[in-house]
């Protein structure tokens, strides 16, 4: 969907969603666990005009801001111009765009295979409710779906860091790295 000129991409979704904590959000961390095959997926629909709206006016501002639209006012708060910026993100997606797409369909025919027809989609996407997330833009929550069946399981961090640091004295040998390592970086 465009509106005036900018496409409505996840970038955009993916940077407002990510400022909403899990503790405001109590579904968010339901759907984490349960992917519900029905029931989510036509949560979006009554939105989407919302969303346009929201789409125009924040592109009307923009452009009273003295920019084309939205993505160009976001994309001018970093150290090179809009357009710079646009280059690199282009030229940085066609360097993992490859890996994805045999991620992106590795995925799709694992859910396909656990969901059948509800996560198959005629234009090839990966049906958003199923990734146990909110907003369809991670999808670390369904590893145990995807993950090769050779494939270890993800490891706890937090056991991890415990085990490591049973001690008083590990925490401060920790400490005293981290220290040492910012320190020895040039200004």
């Amino acid at each position: 969907m465009a509106v005036e000129g900018t496409v409505l991409t996840r970038t955009p979704i993916i940077a407002w969603a990510s400022t909403i904590s899990m503790s405001r959000w109590p579904r968010a961390a339901i759907q984490k666990n349960s992917r519900p095959v029905e029931g989510l997926a036509p949560v979006g629909k009554p939105m989407r005009g919302d969303y346009a709206r929201l789409a125009e006016l924040s592109n009307q501002g923009a452009r009273e801001l003295g920019f084309a639209d939205t993505g160009s006012l976001w994309r001018s708060q970093y150290d090179m111009t809009p357009e710079e910026f646009s280059a690199d993100i282009e030229r940085l997606w066609k360097q993992v765009e490859p890996l994805y797409l045999e991620l992106h369909t590795y995925v799709r025919h694992k859910l396909i295979e656990k969901y059948g027809d509800a996560a198959r989609r005629p234009d090839g996407m990966i049906p958003g409710h199923l990734l146990g997330n909110m907003w369809a833009q991670e999808w670390g929550n369904i590893y145990d779906v995807v993950a090769p069946p050779s494939g270890p399981m993800p490891y706890d961090l937090g056991a991890i860091l415990k085990r490591a640091t049973q001690t008083r004295s590990s925490w401060s040998n920790m400490a005293r790295a981290s220290t040492s390592r910012w320190a020895s970086i040039p200004a």
